[in-house]
């Protein structure tokens, strides 16, 4: 599948109920935010630097615009109910800064961020840097070759706390789920379940 046409459906279930209009930044192909669209009625404006993937995107959401985060949010204009970044904070410079100026673009009570962030703690992650003693530079995943920050669950809500939010959920998806890895976790009273999982969605409203 390619990097742009993921529709991360995993994301779904911690989206609020009644939302009209909803963010997308590196919307990709925009199937995340077709998806989004067709569970809640909402209007989903992506946000997407690839200039294919935007065409893609446009004939699925209500407007795209071709673009970086960067270069967009701090001119950028409206309300909305939530704003996404899924699997994209990791590569911007400085994700303090733009979190921190979505602040501006939410609705005042009740808008949110919804991020998906790679767990750099994650078991098999571990594995390679430990065991293994390599950092495998890869085309996705965590060890993602355009990654330029890194995040625990510790360090993901720290930057968002940082940013100017309060973190109300941060859950694990994708998680590894055979018996060994169950009874484990449950063995050493859950304290490791964070290497579980290989990602972790963060949901946070402004203080």
């Amino acid at each position: 599948m390619s990097y742009f046409s993921h529709s991360r459906t995993e994301i779904l279930p911690f989206v609020p109920e009644g939302i009209e209009d909803a963010l997308d930044i590196g919307c990709g192909e925009g199937r995340f935010g077709d998806a989004l669209q067709n569970a809640c009625g909402c209007r989903v404006t992506g946000v997407e630097p690839s200039p294919t993937a935007a065409a893609q995107a446009q004939t699925r959401l209500y407007r795209v615009l071709c673009s970086s985060a960067e270069g967009c949010l701090s001119s950028m204009d409206g309300k909305f109910d939530v704003i996404f970044f899924n699997d994209v904070l990791e590569h911007l410079l400085d994700p303090w800064a733009q979190l921190h100026e979505c602040r501006r673009l939410l609705r005042p009570h009740g808008g949110s961020i919804i991020a998906s962030l790679p767990n750099f703690r994650f078991l098999f992650a571990l594995q390679e840097i430990m065991l293994r003693r390599d950092f495998p530079y890869q085309d996705s995943g965590i060890f993602d070759r355009t990654h330029v920050r890194f995040f625990t669950t510790k360090s993901m809500i720290r930057l968002f706390e940082e940013s100017g939010f309060v973190v109300e959920r941060c859950e694990g998806i994708n998680g590894l789920t055979s018996r060994r890895y169950t009874w484990a976790n449950r063995l050493t009273f859950r304290r490791f379940e964070d290497l579980l999982f290989p990602q972790y969605v963060v949901l946070a409203q402004p203080r």
